[in-house]
């Protein structure tokens, strides 16, 4: 009886102690694996980030390309629209009038109260504007503005309205050249709110 129970105090010590070396090697698999799990997070997290990085930046370029290609395909009719409506020149702006259009002729005229002026008696100052606003309505057509040319011509004929007519050749589909007018019309209101605006 006694050797039974020593027995089996032996067996439950036994017992005891497996299940405590049991608990401790699975303690340590655990801890062991919540280290491997935490290393490979820390592992994959830079690779995750850049994974990250990656995909921006080529959402970005994928965006911008979209953005390039739609700008490309809608200039060229906007263009055309601008040059048809504001005579801005078909040869500048990146535009594929260079390719379909001659460079034609574009002559000023002006005319200060009714009168007409030859632009070679102009003073060079105003000769000087006048050539200016010739370069630019080649480029910018009536976009661009006439006033201060306009302006120095009504100060030196001391007239109350200047027109500034522009006249522009172009060639029509059925391969004729059609000559197109416009006319900027500037009256003394505006040149002395330019001086005023300029004196301040």
């Amino acid at each position: 009886m006694v050797i039974d129970d020593v027995s089996r105090d032996d067996e439950a010590r036994s017992d005891d102690e497996a299940r405590s070396h049991d608990e401790a090697r699975s303690d340590d698999e655990t801890r062991s694996h919540d280290e491997a799990r935490t290393d490979a997070r820390l592992e994959t997290e830079p690779a995750d980030s850049k994974t990250r990085d990656d995909r921006r930046g080529g959402r970005l370029r994928r965006a911008f390309v979209v953005v390039t290609l739609i700008g490309i395909a809608l200039w060229p009719p906007t263009q055309h629209v601008l040059h048809r409506t504001h005579a801005l020149g078909a040869w500048k702006h990146f535009g594929l009038g260079v390719y379909c259009r001659p460079k034609l002729d574009l002559r000023l005229e002006l005319v200060a109260d009714g009168r007409a002026i030859d632009p070679r008696r102009l003073r060079p100052e105003t000769h000087a504007a006048f050539a200016g606003l010739r370069a630019r309505t080649r480029e910018l057509g009536m976009l661009t503005s006439a006033d201060d040319a306009a302006c120095r011509l009504m100060r030196d004929e001391d007239a109350r309205v200047v027109e500034v007519r522009r006249a522009q050749d172009e060639l029509r589909a059925d391969g004729r050249i059609h000559t197109r007018h416009d006319v900027w019309i500037v009256e003394d209101e505006v040149c002395s709110q330019r001086a005023y605006a300029v004196s301040r």
